[in-house]
């Protein structure tokens, strides 16, 4: 499998934005349009946990059993992390330098040693 970079995610989402949206791509929903796509997508992912809850604790039989949830899960984080890119890319936001600087940031401020090397 394939790795892939924030940055390289951005591109690829502005080519399928044209490709899907016509020729104004990303331009085509505004900066609120997206913010609510990645919360519709951020709801699904813990709709599924709810699920997977449930099921731990027993307090609900389900037809999907954990490893299906597990599945479900991963794919509804992709769509976060894709929406997240998409309104990144929107705002004009280079997200690999933001999450960068924001997890540095947060290790600092924590007095931890954990950060990620720039540059």
């Amino acid at each position: 499998m394939r790795h892939l970079a924030l940055r390289e995610l951005a591109e690829y989402n502005s080519i399928r934005c044209r490709e899907w949206q016509g020729p104004n791509g990303i331009a085509s929903w505004s900066l609120s349009d997206w913010a609510v796509e990645m919360a519709g997508e951020t709801g699904e992912a813990c709709n599924i946990v709810k699920k997977m809850n449930r099921i731990r604790d027993d307090v609900e039989r389900s037809n999907e059993d954990s490893q299906e949830l597990h599945r479900k899960l991963a794919d509804e984080l992709a769509d976060v992390v894709i929406s997240a890119s998409l309104l990144a890319l929107r705002a004009g936001i280079n997200l690999d330098r933001a999450v960068v600087e924001k997890f540095n940031a947060t290790s600092k401020k924590n007095g931890l040693t954990s950060v990620i090397p720039e540059g």
